[in-house]
């Protein structure tokens, strides 16, 4: 017996509707394709967003959520940002997945964008660089840290992102409030960008947009800037065979609709998204950009989508 959940509804729509509207056409993907279930908790009016407003309108993300493409069938050097939204319910199949996690390892050979929010990141757990080592080792990563596991009391969830990033190698970190559902933290390094919850959702499509930028025209990557001077940072860092580009977002898109749950960040004050690439919950196309550019977005599928500690 337990509790229905899904993808958070806001950690879909932040980034789908920030790719939307920057141009792109957006595909939706799961690990079995078909019915995306959503968090019913997220659509409670007390917390809903602008963003989960604009999808009980839009009949044709709906359609996409309720019938999504199987992971195992994307082309994936079709797209060149992958996104992979949270919620309890990617716990308990984005990091089970084989096909996701090849799909990752693929786009990671590619040089996708690949990016994700709260248990979101789980998609990149089993996924390999090219020396075969785990993607995220020696990397600077978030995701819900444990603390927030708590603070909600959803401990028995199979996978707990902070755990398993850790497990994998990954240089960890995240912001510290009275409660970390508060907080708002994200990282970028080289083609990974990662947010700490829900709450990073606008800044991690963002920066996934301004990456995706910079390999459409060839930019150099912007100096790195540390978005929270007083996150938790990794204890010491890993050998890594891999380059490392580490950068921490800044602060909040000016695109974005309502004020992220951070006193220091304020949206007014933040450069314009660039006019480049979308991605969401599921997976993502960019059908107005030159040659091949396409978005691909992956969102927690069908299986297990029960808990049973609420």
């Amino acid at each position: 017996i337990g509790r229905a959940t899904g993808v958070f509804a806001s950690e879909l729509t932040a980034a789908y509707y920030a790719f939307l509207d920057a141009g792109m056409q957006v595909d939706v993907a799961s690990p079995s394709g078909g019915l995306i279930p959503v968090e019913p908790l997220s659509v409670n009016p007390i917390i809903r967003t602008a963003g989960d407003d604009r999808l009980l309108g839009d009949a044709v993300l709906r359609a996409k959520i309720n019938d999504s493409l199987p992971i195992a069938s994307v082309d994936i050097d079709a797209y060149d940002i992958v996104y992979l939204a949270g919620g309890w319910g990617a716990a308990f199949d984005l990091g089970f997945s084989e096909p996701l996690a090849t799909k990752i390892t693929e786009a990671n050979a590619a040089g996708l964008i690949i990016g994700g929010v709260c248990h979101g990141p789980l998609g990149l757990i089993n996924a390999t660089g090219a020396d075969g080592r785990p993607l995220v080792e020696g990397r600077r990563v978030t995701g819900v840290s444990n603390r927030q596991v708590r603070d909600l009391r959803i401990t028995n969830t199979p996978q707990h992102p902070e755990t398993e990033l850790r497990s994998k190698g990954a240089l960890y970190e995240s912001s510290k409030r009275i409660s970390d559902v508060l907080a708002n933290h994200w990282v970028v390094d080289g083609n990974l960008v990662t947010g700490q919850n829900q709450n990073a959702g606008p800044m991690v499509a963002r920066e996934m947009l301004r990456l995706a930028q910079q390999r459409l025209t060839g930019a150099r990557p912007s100096r790195p800037i540390c978005q929270n001077p007083r996150a938790r940072r990794p204890r010491a860092p890993r050998p890594s065979s891999q380059p490392q580009l580490s950068e921490v977002g800044a602060r909040a898109a000016s695109h974005a609709r309502r004020r992220p749950l951070h006193g220091r960040q304020h949206l007014r004050d933040t450069p314009s998204m660039p006019p480049a690439i979308a991605a969401t919950s599921g997976s993502t196309t960019l059908e107005n950009l030159p040659a091949k550019r396409q978005v691909h977005v992956v969102g927690a599928g069908p299986v297990g989508l029960l808990l049973t500690a609420l």
